[in-house]
């Protein structure tokens, strides 16, 4: 971990400007093991990337780096900024948040924020919200009561035919990505029509997936590639706690060093 003073460096080619708006960092490795470098990035000026800085940096209009949006479309991000939540009594059902930085969230915000490589997963891979059972089941009540309309509820039918399907019900799926946007639809179908030109498709449904994975507790959306592969969400299992990419975006001018991945 750096030191206090030192600034985290990016483990992507970032271009560093000096407009604080366009910088971003990626921290690759183990989310547990580099979520402490993350934790000293967002102390040092960043703040916590979710899918909708993600989407609105990778398109042109609002991102006049060639360099970061390409970086920023051809590679996958995990993000905190949207955790995902799995009933603790295992009913199947589960909720996306999609803006962490809401003051109901801060708590979760803070246990996400400080896992290390020592912190423990339960028995789905995920993150317990709470000691026991019980008190996980009460937190996320909790947080689902609070949290609307900061978050986007998926009933078990919708979960179980999203993990048979990624690209079924498209309905729900535009219902996700509208959530991903914080409700912004001229957001939304601006990015829809960036994936298009990307892909040089005209049809966007079988573009956008979701599969939801099979777990309680806390995940993160891991936020697949545009470029290079399909503009795809998911909290597949035992993926965004291994190896991922932790996504922050500049806010209040944080400039880190950048350096090419190996």
């Amino acid at each position: 971990m750096p030191e206090k003073n030192e600034l985290v460096k990016n483990d992507m080619d970032f271009t560093p400007i000096t407009v604080p708006t366009y910088n971003f960092i990626a921290i690759y490795g183990s989310i547990r093991g580099r979520m402490p470098d993350f934790k000293k990035a967002i102390e040092q000026g960043y703040r916590i990337g979710n899918y909708r800085d993600l989407a609105i940096a990778r398109m042109e209009k609002h991102n006049p780096d060639e360099n970061d949006r390409k970086n920023l479309n051809n590679n996958y991000f995990t993000l905190v900024g949207n955790p995902t939540l799995g009933d603790p009594n295992e009913s199947g059902e589960q909720f996306i948040i999609n803006d962490l930085e809401q003051k109901v969230f801060e708590p979760l915000k803070i246990q996400l924020l400080n896992m290390d490589s020592s912190t423990t997963l339960n028995s789905t891979w995920a993150l317990p919200l709470g000691l026991y059972k019980k008190e996980s089941k009460e937190i996320y009540e909790q947080i689902k009561k609070d949290g609307m309309p900061h978050i986007t509820i998926l009933s078990p039918e919708q979960v179980k035919a999203l993990r048979n399907d990624a690209y079924c019900m498209y309905g729900v799926r535009e219902n996700i990505l509208e959530g991903f946007f914080q409700g912004n639809r001229d957001e939304m179908n601006e990015y829809m029509q960036h994936v298009k030109k990307v892909k040089g498709v005209s049809n966007i449904e079988k573009i956008f997936g979701y599969y939801p994975g099979n777990f309680t507790d806390t995940r993160l959306v891991w936020a697949r590639s545009v470029g290079n592969n399909i503009a795809y969400a998911t909290s597949y299992d035992n993926l965004d706690f291994n190896n991922g990419r932790l996504f922050g975006v500049g806010a209040g001018g944080a400039t880190a060093p950048t350096t090419k991945p190996n």
